[in-house]
């Protein structure tokens, strides 16, 4: 697999109205960076946002299982319209990792 060399301050310059869309659109591909070029460990009772498009998008949930050949993540997302936690099966794509910083 080929690495892209990504420039992030050209990417950042080009969004940019205000040092405050600056200051996001590095994160933005500084946060592309880590789940593209580094390895992101998931273990199970860790905490992560799901991405996806749909009626779970936003929602957080906390690791199950992990299927790292499959590449899919159990979630249960506890969820306050609903009495019992729901349970949903997503790649690893369609989630990001909360970092405590």
């Amino acid at each position: 697999m080929k690495k892209q060399k990504i420039n992030i301050r050209v990417v950042a310059m080009e969004y940019a109205k205000n040092d405050h869309d600056i200051a996001r659109a590095f994160l933005e591909g500084f946060k592309f960076a880590l789940m593209n070029f580094l390895s992101v460990d998931y273990h199970v009772g860790e905490t992560v946002i799901i991405l996806e498009k749909g009626s779970f998008k936003n929602f957080k949930g906390i690791i199950e299982e992990v299927d790292k050949r499959k590449k899919k993540l159990k979630l249960k997302i506890d969820c306050k319209a609903f009495e019992e936690p729901i349970y949903r099966e997503v790649k690893f794509s369609q989630v990001e990792k909360l970092f405590d910083f």
